[in-house]
């Protein structure tokens, strides 16, 4: 054989290796969650009630007074406030498991005065965990009401985002849902951000995430805004996550606000909603991920 021949064969074989290595490969796919690390200062939004006894850091470990920093600045000085920790406890399950902290300073808060309360505790990332927030005491207290209603919207039926529990992070369906919103007092509303809620489905915790990696703020729901929540029913419970069996449920809302009087707490007046079984239309499958150049 010549040694013309011989190089031809050698090239055709490192050719053919060559394809064999980058060939696209098929990814097994699964929903891996990276642990979440601390969720930080929890934004009460830009105005608190005189009274206020501070906010609240929702964490996985454990925080430390030198971990914060309270200061205000008067006459173009910057003033440190005292900070003390009181621990609210815990509060959700699973990666949605946080420890509450109080994070309170040495002294009642001035009405008319911002606050700069800021954590230097760092998460997993080395990223600040949870930054700053920067509040104004308002000259009235905010008023806690001993009872409050719930409202649920009207039924609708519309595509869905929710946990999947056939080996994707999540799915879209076509579900039967409502909005569910507690109804504050109007001088109480502007704070909705400072109380926490936690929504009871005949009479059971209702907790469900948009996809699995998920985790819920402490006192937050799946939907954007503070004190609303979305129940929905899903026809193949075995498939769409923690979805509701057709028919008639109750829904409450427990109201909590450590921020603003220790040990208030009350659940809305139960109020009933009917979801039905939508039939699901056909999908485009998820996306997958490029395959490994």
């Amino acid at each position: 054989m010549s040694s013309t021949h011989l190089v031809r064969l050698a090239l055709a074989a490192a050719l053919a290796g060559a394809m064999v290595l980058t060939a696209p490969v098929e990814r097994a796919e699964a929903c891996s969650c990276a642990a979440p690390g601390d969720l930080g200062l929890l934004d009460p939004g830009p105005e608190v009630p005189l009274g206020t006894r501070g906010l609240l850091w929702a964490g996985r470990g454990t925080a430390r007074p030198r971990d914060f920093a309270i200061t205000t600045t008067r006459g173009g000085k910057r003033h440190d406030v005292p900070v003390t920790l009181v621990p609210v406890g815990t509060w959700g399950e699973g990666t949605g498991r946080w420890n509450l902290v109080l994070v309170r300073p040495g002294r009642p808060l001035l009405a008319g005065v911002s606050y700069r309360f800021t954590t230097r505790r760092f998460d997993h990332d080395r990223s600040p965990s949870g930054g700053a927030r920067v509040v104004t005491v308002q000259p009235g207290p905010a008023v806690l009401p001993a009872s409050l209603n719930t409202t649920i919207g009207p039924v609708t039926s519309a595509g869905l985002e929710v946990i999947s529990l056939a080996g994707d992070c999540s799915h879209t369906i076509d579900a039967s849902q409502a909005k569910v919103e507690v109804v504050l007092p109007p001088a109480l509303e502007p704070y909705r951000g400072q109380l926490l809620y936690r929504t009871f489905v005949d009479g059971k915790p209702w907790q469900p995430r948009t996809y699995l990696c998920a985790a819920n703020a402490p006192g937050r729901s799946w939907q954007p805004t503070a004190g609303t929540d979305l129940v929905y029913s899903a026809c193949d419970r075995s498939v769409d996550g923690p979805g509701l069996e057709a028919g008639v449920h109750e829904v409450s809302i427990e109201v909590a606000a450590p921020t603003l009087a220790d040990g208030y707490q009350v659940r809305t007046t139960p109020a009933s909603v009917r979801l039905g079984c939508v039939r699901q239309h056909p999908r485009r499958p998820p996306r997958r991920p490029p395959s490994a150049p």
